[in-house]
């Protein structure tokens, strides 16, 4: 996922697959990956989308593509997270 960069935030989060979680509705998809020091909340419901950023410290910051930009499919992305294997941290 990339977006704009913010001071101090990446301008791009990657996340193993399988570490990816989402719900997935007839008319909307969300997923949430997690980046260092940030959770990142992605929705999409037709051509209104967006990104929640929830600072592991406290802080949220919400942010809307402009209409017309989106492109690609949450649905598609949570269907191969769940047979993705999760990492695993020692």
């Amino acid at each position: 996922m990339a977006f704009d960069k913010e001071p101090g935030v990446p301008a791009e989060v990657s996340v193993p697959l399988g570490n990816v979680t989402g719900l997935t509705a007839a008319d909307w998809a969300s997923s949430t990956l997690r980046g260092v020091g940030a959770g990142y909340e992605v929705y999409v419901s037709g051509q209104v989308a967006g990104m929640n950023l929830i600072r592991d410290g406290g802080g949220t910051s919400s942010y809307t593509c402009a209409t017309g930009t989106v492109n690609g499919s949450l649905a598609e992305l949570n269907e191969a997270a769940l047979y993705a294997p999760a990492s695993k941290e020692n």
